[in-house]
């Protein structure tokens, strides 16, 4: 069984087309690296993915079915999304903020319990945050935040996770603890899918690299089989030897 697919999906904010027609079938327990220029449609792809968007032609099916026609806490059982930015109005703790990821597992009259606070504790061990369990989520890096929201979407156990710039603020050792992290998730089963700038390492460790280029599909395939000339040619930088000091 696939994974996710997407059959002739089309979006449009406004006037402004973002996708006509865009198709693609990803197999399960796969993960998948979005790449692209600003303003290409990556983050509105993961956001029709994560169920936030629906297309207004075409159907985005998720384990052969169209995911439109789940529950809220049926998508929430299916995909867990990470955004780019993510405002917090709210002084939450950090444990607070992971703990959230437990709602799907809750009646809406049921506290979190024990069994939460240790399943969320688990994740932000794994991502190296455990530390700042106590800290006020609006008063630590924004390093620190990606990784607690991304502890709070391992919570969720989520099938899929979806991710938008997941490394864009961190250090190199949390950069290798993040793609290390995805690896582990694809051995345990699950599907993850997220876009980046980060080029070497999402090729890397990616089993399958989707390019969009100003709403087109511009490759679907095995991540080894971006080269530097296609790379070029999609960030229109002309000559690929240009490259060879970024990736």
């Amino acid at each position: 069984m696939n994974a996710a697919e997407l059959r002739n999906v089309s979006f449009s904010y406004g006037e402004k087309k973002i996708f006509d027609g865009l198709s693609f079938i990803l197999p399960e327990n796969s993960i998948l690296c979005v790449l692209g220029p600003n303003g290409s449609g990556k983050s509105t792809l993961l956001k029709i993915m994560a169920g936030l968007y629906k297309p207004e032609k075409g159907v985005y099916l998720f384990g052969g079915q169209d995911f439109s026609i789940f529950s809220l806490r049926e998508k929430a059982e299916k995909v867990a999304f990470v955004p780019g930015e993510i405002n917090t109005p709210f002084d939450f703790s950090a444990m607070q903020a992971v703990i959230m990821g437990r709602f799907r597992f809750k009646k809406w009259w049921q506290d979190y319990d024990a069994a939460d606070e240790n399943t969320a504790m688990e994740a932000m061990k794994t991502l190296d945050v455990e530390n700042i369990a106590s800290r006020n989520i609006n008063r630590i890096s924004s390093g620190e935040r990606q990784l607690v929201f991304l502890s709070q979407a391992m919570a969720q156990k989520a099938g899929m996770l979806i991710m938008d710039e997941p490394s864009s603020h961190l250090d190199i050792k949390h950069k290798v603890k993040l793609f290390e992290t995805v690896f582990q998730m694809k051995k345990n089963g699950l599907s993850c899918v997220y876009a980046s700038h980060d080029i070497k390492a999402s090729l890397a460790f990616s089993d399958y690299c989707l390019c969009l280029k100003y709403g087109r599909l511009f490759y679907f395939g095995p991540s080894c089989g971006m080269s530097n000339d296609k790379l070029a040619d999609l960030y229109d930088i002309g000559d690929a030897g240009n490259l060879k000091n970024f990736i």
